[in-house]
């Protein structure tokens, strides 16, 4: 496994943490269909979250980070999820930054989900 495998694996477990700590828990990690790839689908009382996870230096384009063919088979994905399971399916990105806060945007509108989006400061400040 090379450094951007582990930073992306690590970037996935960080995400993966942090939705748990918000009330979500994991259904599949990487998960293989007809569609895309989902590096996480999470789950709370409430909603179903295909979350696809990218590392993100400071400065580096947002809309640079998915592709457009990526985007396409991700909205496919979340349409026969949507109609397997009967439930409305949120996708989201989440950006990993090098200090290890999170940051989500919906998927296909680039705007910040900020109930989920983590910063590592804001959550010592709650901690005080």
């Amino acid at each position: 496994m090379n450094q951007n495998q582990r930073k992306a694996l690590n970037a996935e477990k960080i995400t993966q943490l942090h939705l748990q700590r918000k009330g979500y828990c994991l259904l599949k990690h990487r998960w293989k269909t007809p569609w895309a790839e989902l590096d996480l689908v999470m789950q709370n009382l409430d909603e179903y979250l295909i979350v696809e996870v990218k590392c993100w230096a400071p400065g580096a384009h947002l809309e640079f980070r998915v592709s457009q063919q990526q985007k396409k088979r991700l909205f496919n994905a979340q349409l026969a999820l949507e109609s397997r399971w009967q439930v409305p399916v949120r996708p989201l990105l989440a950006l990993v930054n090098e200090s290890e806060q999170v940051f989500f945007y919906h998927l296909f509108d680039g705007i910040e989900d900020q109930s989920l989006s983590f910063s590592l400061r804001k959550s010592l400040q709650e901690r005080l």
